[in-house]
């Protein structure tokens, strides 16, 4: 399919949509959207909904409008829904009304930043009133406060029209917390038809006066973007609706009900209402059309191309009368590839059941024919999307359709072509710990596979339950064959200039094992550690091979490393261009070639740089029209550092400093402003879009220095020599020698205006102490150390624990910055003199532990040292929520989140011992922060829930709302788990703990190693478990977290140690409370 893009988004004037934005809609923007609360400095208008109406009273009396029904919103409920109107489908469009308004309150009130006074007469509803429309306004819309009750009524955005069977025009609209509604439109003149008093549906659905009839969702959860489709061939309206959030890690999924009437009862697959009755967890409620997924490359083909999706939703449905055909219209965003979004369509098939399910793969014409049995027998690329509501990404697995109607693989059942292409699929899988079989069903169809670059049989299906399950045919390969594939595929990257340790990978596809051996591992070791030859012995060559081993098969693969000598100055090491800017371009060393001037963008000429007082010698003055071009291939790899500083006189949004692209639509940019979010970034874009963002923005008029490092991925951003900024994922951009690099410009934007200073680019990354360097300068040994700076005053250590403390000597340059430690007790705590580690040797006792600075300057410091049995807290929860061991704080009593503002309620009931805390299920309990700062650690505690519902937690603790650990009694298999994301990890038990029913359970953690204990008994044990507790900053609840149900039940004897206890101690523990 071909598409072209002819808006001009929010320009103004001479928008091509609207003319004048400000002025045509400014009806609407009286109450959201423009320069007001969330759309602060600009314009919010979302989701516009165009069709033909040839009932439509144009106001010279014809008939027949295109319109364009759009969402104004300033915040997550106070919004508005209008239309414009206009007889050429590309506009402009005329204003025409507003007529659904949300987020008003009782009385007077107003919103950060924001002028508008939000009460309910500044709506269109007084004047609804007033004409007898509505019989007044409706006191339950607002709470006992006052405010704008969003729990049941919705958020005026995402409007979309459509015919039901008889000719009625209908809009549905919504969004989370209050659900999706519909109204029937009045097709002469584009306004509701509102209900006009309140009411309930037949089935016990709120209709309301003003917003209509409630069809979907509600109770808080997510739920947007509705669409509903007519399909005559089955007599069914098909809702579509969006749940999560709109981003690449907030589990965006599209949901799908039918009903025999377009306003309701919606119903999926398993008879559940669309319409919320509770604010559970509603990931179980809707067909799930499809999730996040990326296809694995099974079999190693060294063309395998990625195909994967996260974050589809917001679709639209198209029957096309001509074809027959049904296209499922959504936007998606893709692994890897941050909040870089497109436009998908994927051609949708109606199942035995009248259930529409949507293709594996995007649409290249395909139609639906009869098929062969034998052409559907082989190996298959397998996911099930699931019920889940997660950033979580599905990779598929490998399965196999035998042609004796089994399933083998991954995933093992039976399968059957019933007809000319439906497919029925009886799966063997595992519910609550229990093994079930689930019927699926849908159709084969032939389609292209962009990972495979061919036609390939596929299937579609959907259970009664509403998981839906695809299948992609891949071709079966020997065990030859796929070594071959490895062998082929097998990378190491650029190894022509080594400075750091290898990663080789040890394993691949279908249980491959590979194995490494070095030709000198006293420079490079089996397992890729790097030792690098001294100054002056030159690089040193090695030949490292790779054994590829999968069943009988075998197949080596030798790579030549160059290892770099060392060099005897880190800011030396892999440096590849030095600018000072000293009076010219020229480049400082003989590395690479001089810079020329350019205009005011990469690819012209015309510029003027000047040269003024620099943050040492002079730097290079950009007049805001000019910028600098750099040489071609100074970056070429997926490991560099960029460093420099910068003073600039001016910022403007979009301004890069540094820029360097493979192609107009590959690049990086360091942004002083910052693009959209107003803070100094590395923005990666625009095939990908990716920021490693400062959190902070530079000042003008003073100098700052900036510095990127880049490595396979990992990226550090640097302010002044402090990071910024640390993330995962991003972009090898530089894969040429090709690649052009500028100052100041690039190929669109506002040139910079200021200074710059001191621009260094490496072939590594540096470390963190070589980019201390870039910004304090070298050691010198005329200068002494000023400050020795100990990060925690204070620290518990258990017994027999060592521990090393973080220490900041200043000035970085100074000449000598060794100390030497002492302890004021050697029998309580020891030291060694060296390397400051300290050993914990009596309970109970403590030393204060001293840095002494050997250059002569006298300068110390000190920190105490506790050392104790590693018990951190004890919560008995005998009526209070204090900790016995008055060690740390008490806990504070919580809403449904942690972080909620309404304060929830805590009682107690009989305990395992004594008592314990009840938690109501709509309530938790904060406990203190910094209960865990390192990775060694216990939990321990008793559970007793009286529900499980999926992913609810009981104890949770996070360093961010990104990285966390969650100990969860059910999660959507019906598993009881230690859970931890970003970095996602299931600590799986195997089992579900019970109901009304005390369980002890454990998990320990150390230094990676992760082990969980049901009733005294090891249930999983693991390594690489995530390292998330990293100081003192990590914040703790019980019952609740950011996002899930609260948990409901009771909980007791809780008890958390910095240490990892032993098997022993944990069964000692359940044995201590076990009667």
């Amino acid at each position: 399919m071909d598409w072209t893009h002819f808006t001009n988004g929010y320009t103004t004037p001479g928008n091509i949509l609207f003319g004048d934005l400000s002025a045509n809609l400014a009806e609407s923007f009286k109450w959201a959207g423009e320069n007001d609360s969330d759309s602060k400095g600009g314009f919010s208008i979302w989701a516009p909904d165009v069709f033909y109406n040839e009932d439509y009273k144009n106001a010279d009396g014809t008939t027949g409008a295109y319109m364009m029904y759009y969402s104004a919103s300033s915040t997550y409920i106070r919004s508005a829904i209008g239309f414009a109107t206009s007889q050429n489908i590309e506009g402009p469009y005329t204003y025409g009304n507003t007529v659904i308004y949300s987020g008003f309150t009782k009385d007077e009130d107003y919103d950060t930043n924001s002028k508008i006074n939000k009460k309910w007469t500044n709506t269109n509803i007084q004047k609804l009133v007033d004409n007898g429309t509505l019989e007044g306004f409706n006191p339950d819309w607002f709470d006992a406060g006052g405010s704008y009750k969003n729990k049941t009524y919705t958020n005026a955005i995402d409007p979309t029209l459509f015919y039901d069977k008889d000719g009625k025009l209908w809009m549905t609209y919504g969004s989370w917390s209050g659900g999706i509604f519909i109204l029937e439109i009045d097709p002469a003149t584009g306004e509701p038809k509102y209900p006009g008093k309140d009411s309930k549906t037949a089935d016990g659905r709120l209709i309301d006066r003003y917003f209509g009839t409630h069809i979907s969702g509600g109770m808080t959860k997510s739920g947007e973007g509705p669409y509903i489709a007519y399909d005559k061939n089955t007599g069914y309206y098909y809702l579509y609706v969006t749940y999560g959030g709109l981003a690449s890690d907030g589990g965006y999924n599209m949901r799908q009900f039918r009903s025999t009437n377009p306003d309701g009862p919606y119903v999926d697959a398993a008879g559940q209402s669309a319409v919320l009755a509770t604010s559970n967890d509603h990931s179980a409620v809707g067909n799930k059309v499809l999730g996040n997924f990326m296809f694995t490359n099974l079999n190693s083909d060294p063309d395998f191309q990625t195909y994967g999706y996260v974050a589809s939703g917001h679709n639209s449905v198209n029957y096309d009368e001509e074809t027959g055909k049904i296209f499922n219209f959504f936007h998606t965003r893709f692994p890897q590839r941050g909040e870089t979004h497109e436009l998908r369509v994927h051609q949708m098939f109606t199942n035995e059941d009248g259930w529409p399910v949507t293709s594996a793969h995007r649409y290249t014409g395909e139609t639906i024919t009869a098929v062969k049995q034998e052409d559907v027998v082989g190996a298959y690329q397998f996911v099930n999307h699931g019920k889940d509501t997660s950033a979580k990404i599905k990779s598929t697995t490998d399965i196999e359709l035998r042609s004796d109607g089994t399933i083998t693989g991954s995933v093992t059942g039976t399968w059957e072509l019933k007809g000319e292409y439906y497919a029925d699929l009886l799966l063997n899988e595992t519910e609550n710990g229990a093994a079930v079989q689930n019927l699926y069903k849908g159709v084969f169809v032939k389609q292209w596979d962009s990972s495979r670059q061919s036609n390939v049989m596929t299937f579609t299906a959907m259970s009664n339950k509403g998981v839906t399950v695809w299948g992609s045919q891949i071709e079966l390969l020997s065990t030859e064959q796929i070594v071959s594939n490895i062998k082929d595929s097998l990378s190491l990257g650029n190894t022509s200039k080594v400075y750091k340790d290898l990663t080789l990978p040890t394993e691949a596809v279908r249980g491959t094992v590979i194995t490494w051996s070095s030709s000198n591992t006293d420079v490079v070791e089996n397992d890729g550690s790097v030792t690098r030859p001294e100054k002056g012995l030159g690089n040193a060559t090695v030949e490292l091979t790779a054994t590829i081993t999968l069943g009988e098969s075998t197949a080596t693969k030798t790579f030549t490393i160059v290892v770099m000598e060392l060099t005897g100055n880190m800011l030396e090491d892999g440096l590849v261009a030095a600018y000072d800017f000293e009076g010219d371009l020229s480049e400082n060393g003989d590395h690479t070639d001089k810079g020329t001037i350019t205009g005011n963008r990469i690819n012209n000429t015309g510029g003027n740089i000047t040269y003024d007082t620099g943050e040492e010698g002079l730097a290079a003055k950009f007049d805001g029209n000019s910028g600098v071009r750099l040489p071609n291939g100074l970056i070429k790899g997926n490991t560099y550092t960029i460093g420099m500083w910068l003073n600039p006189q001016e910022l403007t949004q979009f301004t890069t400093a540094f820029f360097g692209a493979t192609t107009d639509t590959n690049w990086i940019s360091l942004l002083p402003y910052g693009n959209g979010g107003a803070t100094t970034r590395m923005w990666f874009g625009s095939q990908t879009f990716h920021d490693a963002e400062a959190g902070m923005k530079i000042p003008v008029n003073q100098w700052s220095h900036i510095a990127f490092t880049y490595d396979a991925g990992a990226v550090k951003l640097y302010v002044n020599g402090e990071l910024k900024y640390t993330g995962k994922g991003f972009t090898d951009v530089f894969d040429s020698e090709d690649a052009v690099f500028s100052l100041g410009v690039n190929y669109w934007d506002i040139p910079y205006k200021g200074l710059i200073d001191s621009l260094r680019i490496y072939e590594s990354a540096l470390s963190a102490e070589a980019v201390d360097l870039l910004v304090h300068g070298q050691p010198d040994s005329n200068v002494k150390i000023s400050t020795i700076t100990i990060t925690e005053p204070e620290k518990a250590l258990e017994l027999g624990n060592s521990f090393t403390p973080q220490v900041k000597v200043l000035p970085t340059h100074a000449g000598n910055k060794k100390l030497t430690w002492s302890s004021s007790d050697s029998n309580v705590v020891s030291v060694d003199a060296l390397s400051g580690t300290v050993t914990a040797l009596t309970v109970g006792g403590e030393a204060v532990i001293t840095a002494t600075a050997t250059d002569g300057s006298g300068v110390t410091a000190d920190y105490k040292v506790k050392v104790t049995d590693g018990r951190v807290a004890y919560y008995a929860f005998d009526g209070n929520l204090d900790d016995s061991l008055q060690l740390v704080g008490t806990g504070q009593v919580t809403g449904i989140k942690i972080e909620a503002p309404t304060v929830g309620n805590i009682t107690y009931g009989n305990g395992i011992s004594n008592q314990a805390a009840l938690f109501d299920g709509v309530s938790g309990i904060r406990l203190p922060d910094g209960l865990i700062d390192s990775d060694t650690y216990t939990v321990s505690m008793w559970l007793n829930p009286e529900q499980l519902t999926k992913a609810t937690t009981t104890f949770f603790g996070a360093a961010s709302i990104n990285s966390w650990i969650s100990f969860v009694p059910q999660n959507s298999d019906g598993i009881t788990l230690l859970w931890s994301g970003q970095a996602w990890y299931d600590a799986l038990t195997g089992m579900t703990i019970p109901e009304k029913q005390w369980t002890h359970v454990a998990f320990t953690v150390k230094n990676g190693t992760v082990k969980v204990y049901i009733n005294g008994v090891e249930k999983f044990s693991g390594e690489d478990f995530p390292n998330v507790f990293r100081n003192k900053n990590g914040v703790f609840a019980l019952g609740v977290n950011y996002w899930d149900v609260p948990y409901k039940g009771m909980i007791d004897e809780l008890k958390i140690y910095s240490r990892a206890l032993k098997s022993d101690e944990i069964l000692t523990e359940y044995n201590s409370n076990v009667n």
